[in-house]
């Protein structure tokens, strides 16, 4: 069956589960607790995180076949193998693989060599040297908590194991990225995506859980000053004072730049940019900062020339080549066509050197 999490019945404001990977679970023998919306491989051992108790003998044996079944919470997990490039060079795309798989062996599911920490401050987990293509997918949106139940069989020995998991919902928050005196001179830009964190933070471990229901979308607005500038969508090149309805996958993938490309204050002025959701449970958080007049002449009014050069010092013989880029109105830093000419003359310093155009091998002051 495909898994579809977030389809029917999502609480955005899912209540808080008493467990947590973080803090509160279990430490009995086959028995962990992990955030929804993540993936391990599918040997045990090297899914407690964050170094979490109950994993002891859970590690399978390199040369004996595996049967892995998974018996309960069949909504919530299921099992792929990861799209990999094998040693004649043949690509092998990721693979569905459901609840079900059998005849594996156990230095395919768990990966070979020696188990190295994989930690992030204070948590983490266990990863084998060469790690495995084959892992387990927790998926749980609508429920405080769900319990999933892997059946794990060695075909060689006929020695069946059972791997309780208990799936729960991280509790998540936006991001406060206020900077105290913060000043941002205009024509220029700053990064203003939004981001998320765990609650329990540092616990955070990338990768390991974290993700909000698909049905939660993001907003990303400028709220005070929207005449002094605009907003970018790195990956759509969109351009506006708002982006509304934003999945998380948008969201976490991609940059929004702030540009202060608009009207140039008298002296200085408050820019707000708030980011919110539609969870009522996450609060919005507000980026608030200065724009400050800017004297030279904005790109907007032709651009700017960017003078990129490989180095900034030299001494007697020493050549140093120059670059000369276009700034654009959006602030973005780009090549000139072709065709643009150019007059290019030593401003200062006339008695240390020359140009040279390395094309024709002409020379002088000015080119």
């Amino acid at each position: 069956m495909a898994i579809k999490p977030g389809e029917n019945n999502i609480q955005s404001d899912y209540p808080v589960s008493s467990l947590d990977p973080c803090g509160n679970y279990p430490t009995e023998a086959f028995h962990q607790v992990v955030y929804s919306c993540s993936m391990y491989p599918i040997e045990p051992f090297q899914q407690l995180f964050p170094f979490q108790g109950g994993g002891i003998n859970s590690g399978f044996n390199p040369n004996r076949y595996y049967q892995i079944e998974i018996i309960e919470g069949t909504d919530y997990a299921y099992m792929e193998k990861t799209a990999y490039q094998d040693s004649s060079g043949e690509y092998h795309p990721r693979e569905y693989l459901g609840q079900y798989l059998t005849g594996v062996k156990g230095d395919e599911l768990s990966g070979t060599g020696q188990y190295v920490i994989y930690g992030f401050l204070a948590s983490g987990t266990y990863i084998r040297e060469n790690g495995t293509n084959y892992f387990i997918h927790f998926d749980n949106y609508n429920q405080t908590e769900v319990n999933v139940i892997v059946k794990i069989t060695d075909l060689d020995s006929n020695i069946t194991t059972y791997w309780y998991t208990t799936v729960v919902n991280p509790q998540l928050e936006i991001v406060d990225q206020q900077l105290s005196d913060d000043t941002l001179l205009h024509y220029y830009s700053k990064d203003v995506s939004l981001k998320l964190n765990n609650t329990k933070y540092p616990c955070n471990h990338p990768g390991y859980g974290g993700c909000p229901p698909d049905d939660v979308t993001f907003k990303i607005e400028i709220t005070e000053g929207e005449q002094y500038g605009s907003i970018k969508n790195s990956e759509t090149g969109e351009i506006s004072t708002t982006f509304t309805g934003l999945s998380w996958d948008e969201t976490r993938s991609t940059i929004f730049t702030y540009y202060a490309n608009g009207v140039q204050p008298d002296s200085t002025d408050w820019v707000t940019i708030r980011h919110s959701s539609s969870d009522a449970e996450m609060q919005a958080r507000e980026i608030r900062f200065l724009v400050k007049r800017n004297s030279i002449p904005p790109p907007s009014e032709g651009g700017s020339i960017y003078i990129q050069m490989d180095k900034y010092y030299a001494i007697p013989s020493d050549t140093i080549n120059i670059h000369l880029l276009w700034i654009n109105e959006v602030n973005d830093t780009i090549e000139f066509l072709p065709m643009q000419h150019f007059i290019v003359e030593i401003a200062e310093g006339l008695d240390y050197g020359r140009l040279v155009d390395l094309e024709s091998g002409i020379q002088g002051d000015e080119l």
